[in-house]
């Protein structure tokens, strides 16, 4: 996100975000085996979710499944199942622009 750090608004990295085809390479990661690349994929979801405008938190939805069926996951660790959790939350939420 070297977007952010030279000074853009975050809306920009989430415009750059939405031009990428991350979003399969997300759930993939999400539900995979290594908690903690489940769990840092988790944070930068929820970063965009929350700061990358509306289009980014919409074009984020589709990943609501692989996060539900993560955390159904009895392999995944209480850290993992904490993080997608709060992913859950940010995404669900009531949201009005």
């Amino acid at each position: 996100f070297t977007v952010l750090t030279q000074g853009h608004e975050s809306k920009v990295a989430g415009a750059v975000f939405l031009k990428t085809p991350c979003l399969v390479s997300f759930r993939q990661m999400v539900s995979g085996p290594m908690d903690e690349l489940a769990i840092s994929t988790t944070r930068v979801m929820q970063a965009l979710a929350e700061f990358g405008g509306y289009d980014v938190h919409v074009h984020l939805l589709p990943n609501l499944d692989g996060i539900m069926a993560a955390l159904g996951d009895p392999n995944s660790n209480a850290q993992r199942c904490m993080q997608l959790a709060e992913l859950f939350v940010v995404l669900t939420k009531e949201r009005t622009e």
